[in-house]
């Protein structure tokens, strides 16, 4: 079997070389593959249900108050790894099962939603991309314990900053997988084809600077409506929107 082109990071971690094609046809594919099972009669433009994407995948959802409120979500890729979590307003050192992901009672009950499906989202890529990093089965460079890797934990500087992880491979994959996962090409695509038709009642249009032509439309409102339909939060979907090509140039500033 050929591996992937690999990166070997500061942290000693191999890391796989994806670019942005890759990592849209990977999300398209899970995506594919979860909505013909769940919904086999779904039509595009859909939003994805996280959650149960991540149960299909055999992926198991936990929720915790951390004691490091920086702290928005957390891949658990050995049993038995152990967060410093709050209950009942006691500090306890809690383990939690191998192949979950822990997400912060933080987003998970103060309505952020979107959010909140991202950080699942960003998880997931980890273990895409990233759980071979961790798994005691896969010869490393350095031995497991000796990295003392069973784990990644993701703070709110991880999480949705998309430019501002570039120079931050693992985090960068993770953050565009979730974007490509909540918002496929395809569904995204869909969408602005429905909004361009509602608009001017036409079939054809161009995909690349098409919110140039819906004039009805401020940007900031029709990335709102992005936003709400995918349940995402508006610098999400602005950013997949402008990566996806539906406009040049935009002073993000300016849209608040």
């Amino acid at each position: 079997m050929q591996l992937p082109a690999v990166y070997y990071n500061k942290d000693k971690e191999y890391l796989p070389i994806m670019s942005k094609k890759d990592i849209n046809a990977d999300a398209e594919n899970v995506a594919l593959t979860f909505l013909k099972i769940s919904d086999p009669g779904f039509k595009l433009p859909c939003r994805i249900d996280i959650e149960q994407l991540a149960e299909f995948y055999e992926i198991e959802l936990d929720y915790a108050d951390f004691c490091d409120k920086n702290i928005l979500g957390a891949s658990v890729f050995i049993d038995g790894t152990v967060f410093d979590v709050n209950i009942d307003g006691i500090n306890v050192k809690k383990p939690f099962c191998q192949n979950s992901i822990v997400i912060s009672d933080r987003i998970a009950v103060n309505n952020r939603t979107g959010r909140m499906r991202f950080t699942i989202g960003h998880e997931i890529g980890h273990f895409m991309y990233h759980a071979h990093i961790y798994s005691d089965e896969t010869p490393l460079l350095f031995p497991l314990d000796e990295l003392n890797h069973n784990s990644v934990l993701c703070g709110q500087d991880n999480i949705e900053m998309f430019y501002k992880n570039r120079f931050n491979l693992k985090e960068w994959q993770a953050d565009y997988f979730s974007a490509a996962l909540l918002m496929t090409t395809a569904s995204s695509k869909a969408f602005i084809l429905n909004m361009y038709k509602k608009i001017y009642g036409r079939d054809t249009y161009e995909i690349h600077g098409c919110l140039d032509k819906i004039k009805i439309l401020r940007q900031k409102d029709f990335i709102a409506e992005f936003a709400d339909f995918f349940d995402v939060s508006f610098q999400a979907a602005f950013y997949r929107c402008e990566d996806l090509g539906f406009f040049n140039e935009t002073n993000f500033e300016n849209l608040f």
